[in-house]
């Protein structure tokens, strides 16, 4: 009940509670009484009373509902990738390896990948003068932007994460502000990608 609301502002006993299990001493009729006008439906009168929207309405009657902690976060999978290959000869030695890593996170919209290579070789010019080079190659890209799991917090059970025809529903409650956790996720594009190159030449020469 409104228990720090002014008593000419309290509503009756029962007021919020379900009309199928109300406080001993109130009957439905009384309860649909507390306002005129009683449409005769029970539950829509009992949801109006706690503020749920007309979808909100039309989806507890259908026993529909949206876990939308099930909607923006999801099962992590990752896959590394790894080959490489060394050997020598009478003058030189050589190492080579490349990389590949794609990891999609647990949260929609988390996406990473990176590309690495690595050559370390040496080779014996002359006798006395020896050669190499040790050299490091990266190409990192985040992309997409992460869905938003504080909103999905606050979302209602009762509101679709999607519409009928199985397109995004942008703004659940219909009010232009409270976006739906995936908007940004499904409606913008981001790309952040990075090069980094490391290399070393080196020469080693022997004096008799």
């Amino acid at each position: 009940n409104d228990y720090f609301a002014p008593d000419k502002d309290k509503k009756p006993l029962g007021y919020y509670d379900s009309p199928y299990n109300l406080p001993s001493g109130v009957t439905m009729e009384e309860w649909a009484a507390y306002e005129g006008g009683f449409s005769g439906d029970y539950t829509e009168t009992w949801l109006t009373r706690l503020s749920f929207i007309p979808d909100e309405i039309a989806n507890y009657k259908a026993g529909r509902t949206t876990d939308w902690r099930d909607v923006v976060y999801r099962t992590g999978f990752r896959q590394d990738y790894n080959a490489s290959i060394s050997g020598s000869t009478t003058r030189s030695n050589y190492y080579v390896s490349v990389g590949r890593t794609d990891n999609e996170g647990f949260k929609e919209g988390e996406e990473f990948q990176a590309t690495r290579a690595r050559v370390n070789l040496d080779t014996e010019i002359q006798k006395w003068l020896k050669l190499g080079v040790n050299a490091q190659f990266s190409d990192r890209a985040n992309k997409g932007i992460v869905a938003d799991t504080g909103q999905a917090d606050t979302m209602s059970p009762y509101l679709m994460a999607y519409n009928d025809d199985g397109t995004l529903n942008n703004f659940p409650y219909n009010d232009g502000r409270s976006s739906n956790p995936l908007l940004a996720t499904y409606n913008n594009d981001k790309l952040h990608r990075s090069h980094t190159l490391n290399a070393t030449v080196y020469g080693l020469l022997t004096l008799p």
